[in-house]
Formats: structure tokens, sequence, C-alpha cells
């Protein structure tokens, strides 16, 4: 998981839990009403008036209930279609080799960028290269050359996520040079693989 979707995550969840804490606050304050006129009544007398509070109590209860539910459909709704539209947008950025795009009304000052990941996708290295090593400990030269030919299966994997940042000046050709630097670490693994042997 790279470090942009931990943070939409952490934000998600943030939002989430305030629209809980603040239904659930709503609930306290019904139920602390409730508890208020239910006391106000006669202790050990069932009339109409103290059945009429619990009712309404029960009733309300069951509506925030209903409506907490509601909520967390939209939220899950909205995630699932701004994931969607995010991922039409990073296409179109990606396909125009935009980076980032300025915007108005009320993000203006703001700014949205593509941020580009690159992971590598194929095999696990430590396990594959323990079991190879284990099975070819007594011919080092198969070995070898079977590491130099799974570091070359290796594959590249371009990720475009998008993020709204503060606009500022940015240091040009950082991207470029953290991405190269992670295609030479990939395609260093057989030696880096074998050093570790």
């Amino acid at each position: 998981m790279s470090f942009n979707s931990c943070i939409e995550n952490q934000i998600e969840n943030q939002i989430k839990n305030q629209i809980e804490n603040q239904i659930e606050n709503q609930i306290d304050n019904i139920i602390e009403m409730s508890n208020q006129e239910l006391q106000n009544t006669v202790v050990g007398t069932m009339n109409e008036e103290s059945i009429e509070v619990f009712n309404t109590a029960l009733h309300q209860y069951l509506r925030i209930d209903e409506e907490i539910k509601t909520l967390m459909q939209a939220i899950r709704a909205r995630n699932e279609i701004k994931k969607n539209l995010g991922e039409t947008l990073s296409n179109y950025l990606k396909t125009n080799q935009i980076k980032n795009v300025n915007l108005d009304g009320s993000y203006k000052g703001k700014r949205l960028e593509a941020v580009v990941n690159y992971t590598t996708t194929g095999f696990n290295k430590a396990t594959v290269t323990e079991a190879i090593h284990n099975e070819l400990k007594e011919d080092q030269e198969i070995f070898e050359k079977i590491m130099e030919a799974l570091s070359r299966t290796s594959v590249m994997k371009e990720v475009w996520k998008l993020k709204i940042t503060e606009e500022k000046k940015t240091r040009k050709g950082t991207g470029v040079r953290r991405g190269r630097k992670q295609q030479d670490d990939a395609l260093d693994t057989a030696s880096n693989l074998l050093n570790d042997v």
C-alpha cells in the first residue's frame, strides 16, 4: 500500500469517525433527555406519560440507527464514485502527460497533482531465492544463471493517483530521478540477491 493510499484511508476513516461521533452524540442527547423525562415521572408507576416518553425515545433511537446505516451506505457509494472518477482523471492526465491542474472555486490556491509511484510486481524475492538456493547449494553457477533470469522477469508497474495539494513551487526533476532510481534498484535485483546468499 502506498503512502498516498494510507493517507486517503486515514482521511476516509476520520470522516467516518466524525459522522459516527456526531450521530452517537445525537443519540446520547436523546437518551439523556428521555432519561430525564422518565426520572421526572413518579418512580414505580407505569402511567401513560412515562410509556409515551419511552416509546418516543425508542422510535427516535431506531430512526437514528436507520439514518446511520443510510449515511454509511452513502459514504461507501461516494467513495466508490470518487475512486472511479479518480481513475478516469488519472487516465486522462497520464494519457496527456499532465502532472497537475490548478483548481478554482472553493479549492482556489490548490491543485490536483498526478502522483506517480512505481511498484514491482512478480515473484516474492525472498522465498524464491531461498527455495532455489536450498535446492542448488552445490551448483553455484546454475543458481546465478537462474537468479539473473528471474531478475529479468520483474515488471515495473506505474501507478497514478490523485491528491489535492496547496499551490507551491516544486523542484523540477525530483520525481523523474526518484522513478529512475527505483527502476535501477529493481534491475539490480539479481546482484543484490546473489550478494545476500
